[in-house]
């Protein structure tokens, strides 16, 4: 019976597993935070099925330029291909945003 309860809580502790966390979490929130002000204020007067180009576009102009701007999304169409790369860009774009905000602490 000791046996059978040492096993069953060494079965029970060894199971636990951590959730893995994303390494974007705090740019993604930076991100999206704008892409919310965005839709929110400068582009809420488009209704959201067709809205995409203008929120894009006020998210980050570099990045939709890359990604958008040669051939804008139709009204309601969704590239996920394109989508991927555009939220590639915002991350590397807010992730280099980052240092510099750092170095302005280390300054103080």
């Amino acid at each position: 019976m000791r046996w059978a309860c040492v096993v069953l809580l060494a079965l029970t502790l060894g199971n636990t597993a951590e959730a893995k966390g994303n390494r974007y979490a705090r740019v993604d929130r930076k991100w999206k935070m704008q892409k919310k002000a965005c839709t929110d204020v400068d582009c809420s007067h488009l209704a959201p099925a067709v809205n995409m180009n203008c929120v894009n576009e006020c998210t980050s102009p570099d990045c939709y330029a890359s990604v958008y701007a040669s051939e804008p999304l139709e009204d309601g169409e969704v590239d996920d291909y394109r989508a991927h790369r555009f939220t590639s860009c915002l991350r590397k774009e807010f992730l280099k945003r980052k240092p510099t905000a750092q170095s302005n602490r280390d300054e103080l």
